[in-house]
């Protein structure tokens, strides 16, 4: 199933973890502006790779429980070539001692691309391909109420997903220009939720049993309005993604669950590509 973004997937659970392991890779590339195919700033120029700028990355992973989780592949962006991405896994099972089990490992790519002044007030495209992968798997275990609690609740989820966001900045004045529409996002995910109030249970099963998805083309539009000869001006791609699989219960027990998720964002002809940047 696919779910919709603003600021962050609508169903992906975040949940304390209680052993954490947590990287931060920041690399900075700073290159001569880019090359435009037009002769002059005031012709309609198509801008590919090689790219100028720099890149921000943050990779994590957390368990709980008998969870595990695992970076696969950290977030990178290659200028030379204008493509990136980032893959996860992650894993969970219920277990005697634990209310809850987790795991959960996610990226995020900051992408900075130099983007070449244009006379007067055009239009910007940015044309990306993301190409992403992924298999998760849930199997429902059996949720038990613990005495007799007037509210009880019994989680089962396993998710990957991908979700970004992009805007242009002139980097001189900290103005942003956003795109005219948005992209949704992809989240794909089981989920079994049973809720009890005063003994009476009732349980809600969402997604399927597993799936795999979906190649996307973007184009995010821009009118900056006019641009300042003497400005700098940067076009930011915001990606994030990871895997997630939570069993979590309050005043239940669960028994002979599992899960698994992975996301192959990077690999294989997986992951984002900045095909073009357009000016007109």
């Amino acid at each position: 199933m696919m779910g919709t973004m603003r600021g962050g997937p609508l169903r992906v659970r975040r949940f304390a973890t209680s052993i954490g392991m947590w990287s931060a890779v920041c690399a900075l590339l700073v290159f001569s502006p880019a090359v435009a195919t037009g002769p002059s700033s005031l012709l309609n120029r198509t801008i590919t790779a090689p790219y100028h700028g720099f890149a921000v990355t943050f990779d994590s992973h957390g368990v709980v429980g008998c969870g595990a989780a695992r970076v696969v592949t950290p977030a990178f962006f290659h200028f030379a070539r204008g493509v990136g991405g980032f893959s996860d896994r992650a894993k969970a099972s219920s277990c005697a001692g634990n209310s809850s089990s987790s795991g959960s490992a996610s990226a995020v790519l900051e992408t900075y691309v130099k983007t070449p002044y244009h006379a007067g007030s055009p239009t910007i495209f940015a044309n990306l391909t993301l190409n992403i992968t992924g298999h998760y798997l849930l199997n429902s275990g059996t949720c038990t109420l613990l005495g007799t609690p007037k509210l009880a609740d019994c989680v089962q989820f396993s998710a990957y997903y991908v979700y970004g966001y992009s805007y242009l900045i002139d980097n001189t004045t900290g103005n942003r220009s956003y795109p005219s529409s948005a992209w949704s996002g992809s989240l794909n995910f089981s989920e079994n939720v049973t809720t009890c109030k005063s003994g009476v249970c009732i349980s809600n099963l969402q997604g399927s049993a597993t799936s795999s998805c979906c190649s996307t083309n973007l184009s995010f539009r821009f009118h900056p309005g006019k641009m300042v000869k003497t400005d700098k001006y940067l076009l930011l791609l915001y990606l994030y993604g990871g895997a997630q699989v939570v069993l979590s219960t309050h005043s239940m027990r669960i028994s002979g669950a599992s899960g698994s998720a992975s996301l192959n964002f990077a690999a294989l002809g997986n992951g984002v590509t900045l095909t073009s940047i357009v000016e007109t």
